[in-house]
């Protein structure tokens, strides 16, 4: 916490992103909700508008992945998601583009942007990157979803500023937590994150109204030490959607002008790869059919019937399949098979494509509605193998609306919203067994009728109330005949501007910009009136209406004529004159209402012309220096002291008056720490003893048993103080839970408060001694407070121990003492000398399958010297030490991010059940 603080600090003064292989039930897209599906299809509306789609990958690296993905499978979710979006380029004409980042308690962009092309050179730099990379990505302690959103959207921001024309943005971010910013869930710190993130007009409004879909991909599970329960989910998907069960998000309900996400949720890891398939899927604008287990009883000896009717255009089948199970095979209508095992083939007047990623195999069959294509297809599997099938359908259609006379103010005005084939030919729509269409015109729903290739509506723009453009949004959805398979829905927004009629005059600009009044009180801009054909026309203005600055007093708005006549054909500029009282820092905005009078008696047309402008106050450019000097050198003096009192208020030792402490001999092998005596347990609560009075309260030192507590703060008063033990009695050895070391071998790095983790004192071997194991001196420091015990804390403190690499620990142990036994000179060599290889960036690998922390330093810097020896009959040494991750307190598997890895050793009890 302290360092992350003092980093806050230090940028102010620099400144001044399915189910188990049993094979059970799959997430299916059925699971989506209503929000969901509509954000899906509208962002595929988007996409089958906009020239480009920008993808921002953000995947989660927090410890809890060591738990809920221990086997890494999220890597093959990114590379499906990967190839699914090269698809959606192939299929159309976009240009789609992507970066790879991952978020814990910081955005760390691992690839930039680029184009997503199969075989293309980007792609496979995206593909490197998440198989080299995301594995190891597991070591941070916190869940900001703040970093992860704020992140993608400022990448999102700078890329869309970059590509020619429009862009459709989506940010689509893998997760496995809840959110988590102080280390212990649901605190102060935490709590006030969330209210950043779904107060209104804070952070998810801002990415939802800067036109960035949140696509949340959640790795949220209901079991184990790392179990979210509902209100995690729904406080997930309310981000991604406005609303979920009591939760919400941002502005609710979400506004029609904004763009809103979806939610998808594995429930563990295995699920992953089919979750970001059907991501795709939905993507593109397929729509979800069933889910399938073959072989069941929809699935018979593990032959699988896909009806496609006319007006089908194709289907999807993702398949889930153990590797090195028998290829897949595809028999057609007509009784033709065909093994699926090449990239893209045909048969029977259909074509097939398929993509593999691991056990993953996704099967496309673009039948474009042929008669040869329509019936029922076969999907056979080998019925010894299980096979997970979900089934997605094409429909290959767009739509249009058109205004094919235009949309005239005052009169009625036919508006058409058509299907049209990828060729751009209309659909007959009869050919479905039933075809419904949703629209609406600037947010209100409208009645359309269908026309046989579409629906028309007749749109009327009052004269007393018009506008200057509106936006016509539609979806259609459509269920086919015989086996009434649903299509769709697809849908389609586009923006139609309104036209006067002929016998009126016409007004340029539609939007009167008067600029930047730099210094000044008062702009002009001109009004342009075109007189009708027919004859005269009249044009006048009313009082505007407008908002300012309130530094800039009283502000008016007037043309230089309150009315005007017009000359048949004829064109008049009106200069409009906008004065304010002062000189101030702002923006102007408002309307300056308009009637225009047309040739033939009757009402006249009334429209509000925006009107905008930009105030900006100079200053004196030597004031200007000055003043920002002066507030530069204010700013360092003041981040400066608050650093220095913050270091040394943070960076300190806390315990209360009923922290205790336990020291008992050990052995420590590769499998952890083991009772020398005769104990049936590792430590039990009736061996902890009470601290001293002098070790209580905020401490910048303190002595527990043998082992000694001190902080050391750097010259430099930004820098991080470190908490430091050593043997309080001699030179030690010693290890503890944190991986960092200091050039000092006979002390080693902890955490503050000063009551976490564990202290291993260990003993010099003795000439001979077995290499694999040494002796040492446990100690553990627990503050329970006045709200709990020593017993119910105790199990979450040994399981700290299950998270070491005993091996590697041991025979640093060993490496230090033997460089403890040299002169000084040598021992500088060995500590220079061994920072190389792998333990300069992580620990050895550990046995089995134990997660790699990635963290740790080299043997001989990362130990430290040890206590007395105690013998089997000598007491318990008096001691214990601290562990803690960024200054947080004592951090459960329930209470956290379920940032627990593997279970602990023989002697070490498991941790306790998730507190959630």
């Amino acid at each position: 916490m302290v360092s992350r603080w003092i980093r806050r600090v230090a940028s102010i003064v620099l400144a001044a992103v399915l189910v188990g292989a049993a094979g059970t039930a799959a997430t299916a897209a059925t699971d989506l909700s209503e929000p969901g599906s509509q954000s899906f299809s509208e962002l595929a509306a988007c996409t089958a508008e906009s020239g480009t789609l920008l993808a921002a990958i953000v995947v989660d690296e927090s410890l809890s992945l060591r738990l809920t993905d221990p086997e890494a499978r999220r890597v093959g979710a990114v590379l499906t998601a990967l190839d699914s979006l090269a698809r959606l380029g192939e299929r159309t004409e976009l240009d789609v583009e992507a970066n790879l980042a991952v978020f814990g308690d910081e955005f760390t962009e691992l690839v930039g942007w680029g184009a997503v092309v199969a075989e293309g050179a980007h792609l496979e730099k995206l593909r490197a990157a998440a198989e080299s990379e995301l594995p190891g990505r597991d070591r941070s302690n916190l869940t900001d979803y703040r970093k992860a959103l704020s992140g993608a959207q400022n990448s999102l921001a700078r890329r869309s500023t970059e590509v020619d024309g429009s862009s459709c943005k989506m940010v689509l971010w893998l997760t496995d937590g809840r959110l988590d910013v102080d280390g212990v869930g649901d605190a102060p710190a935490t709590d006030a994150a969330r209210e950043d993130l779904c107060r209104p007009g804070k952070i998810v409004d801002g990415v939802r109204a800067d036109g960035v879909a949140i696509i949340a991909m959640g790795l949220m599970t209901s079991e184990g030490q790392a179990a979210t329960d509902d209100l995690d989910r729904n406080r997930l998907q309310a981000i991604a959607e406005g609303v979920a069960g009591t939760e919400s998000c941002g502005t609710t309900p979400v506004p029609a002008n904004v763009t809103n996400g979806a939610f998808l949720n594995a429930e563990d890891a295995n699920a992953l790869n089919r979750l970001f398939a059907q991501m795709g899927a939905l993507l593109e604008g397929l729509t979800p059919g069933e889910s399938f287990n073959c072989p069941d009883s929809d699935c018979v000896d593990g032959r699988l019937q896909i009806p496609v009717d006319p007006g089908v255009g194709g289907f999807r089948l993702v398949v889930e399949v153990d590797p090195g199970a028998p290829d897949l095979q595809l028999a057609a209508p007509d009784g033709t098979t065909t093994v699926l095992d090449s990239r893209v083939s045909s048969i029977s007047g259909a074509t097939t494509s398929l993509l593999e990623s691991g056990s993953l195999q996704t099967v496309d069959v673009a039948t474009s509605g042929g008669a040869e294509a329509t019936g029922v297809w076969t999907l056979i599997t080998d019925p010894s193998v299980t096979a997970l099938v979900d089934l997605y359908y094409f429909w290959d259609v767009t739509l249009t609306v058109e205004a094919p006379a235009g949309v005239v103010i005052g009169e009625s005005s036919p508006v058409t919203i058509v299907v049209r084939d990828a060729a751009g030919a209309p659909i007959d729509l009869s050919a479905y067994e039933s075809a419904d269409l949703v629209a609406g015109i600037d947010g209100i729903e409208t009645i359309f009728a269908p026309t046989g290739e579409g629906w028309t509506a007749d749109v009327a723009v009052p004269v007393d109330a018009a506008v200057t453009s509106m936006q016509v949004h539609g979806s259609v959805s459509a269920v086919t005949a015989p086996h009434g398979i649903e299509l769709g829905p697809i849908r389609v927004e586009r923006q139609l501007t309104t036209e006067f009629p002929p016998s009126f005059p016409t007004l340029a600009p539609a939007q009167l910009d008067l600029g930047r009044m730099e210094g000044s009180t008062s702009a002009e801009a001109v009004l342009t009136v075109t007189g009708a054909e027919r004859g005269g026309t009249r044009v006048c203005f009313g009082a505007a209406e407008l908002m300012a600055p309130a530094a800039a007093g009283s502000v008016s708005l007037a043309p230089d004529v309150d009315c005007a006549d017009v000359d048949a054909g004829a064109t008049v500029e009106i200069p409009v004159r906008l004065d304010v009282a002062d000189v101030a820092d702002g923006r102007v905005a408002g309307t300056l209402p308009v009637q225009l009078h047309g040739v033939d008696p009757g009402e006249p047309i009334a429209v509000d012309v925006p009107v905008t402008a930009t105030m900006i106050r100079p200053i004196n450019p030597t004031t200007a220096l000055g003043l920002l000097l002066l507030l530069v050198l204010g700013a360092l003096l003041c981040a400066w002291a608050t650093a220095v009192v913050t270091r040394r208020w943070y960076g300190s030792y806390r315990l209360g008056r009923f922290a205790k402490y336990v020291s008992v001999p050990v052995t420590v092998g590769a499998s952890g720490p083991r009772r020398r005596d005769d104990a049936p347990e590792l430590v039990s609560p009736a061996e902890f003893r009470a601290l001293s009075p002098s070790a209580r309260g905020r401490l910048m030192e303190f002595t527990a048993g043998p082992v000694e507590h001190r902080v050391k703060f750097p010259i430099f008063p930004l820098a991080e103080p470190r908490a430091l033990v050593r043997g309080a009695h001699g030179t030690a050895v010693p290890v503890t839970h944190n991986p960092r070391s200091t050039t000092d071998p006979a002390e080693r790095l902890t955490d503050f408060p000063g009551s976490v983790g564990f202290v291993i004192l260990t003993e010099r071997p003795l000439a001979g001694a077995a290499p694999e194991t040494i002796a040492g001196t446990l100690l553990l420091v627990i503050d329970p407070g006045d709200t709990s015990t020593v017993a119910q804390l105790l199990p979450d403190r040994l399981a700290e121990l299950a998270r070491v690499n005993w091996s590697a620990e041991v025979t640093r142990a060993h490496e230090a003492w033997e460089a403890l036994s040299r002169p000084a000179g040598k021992q500088a060599d060995l500590a220079a000398g061994s920072r190389t290889g792998a333990d300069r960036r992580g620990r050895t690998p550990a046995a089995g399958n134990a997660p790699t922390p990635r963290d740790h330093t080299d043997p001989a810097a990362a130990s430290a010297p040890p206590p007395p020896r105690s013998g089997p009959g000598a007491p318990p040494p008096r001691g214990a030490t601290p562990a803690s991750h960024d200054a947080a307190p004592p951090r459960t598997p329930a209470r956290s991010d379920g940032d627990r890895p593997h279970p602990p050793p023989a002697q070490v009890p498991p941790p306790p059940p998730p507190r959630r």
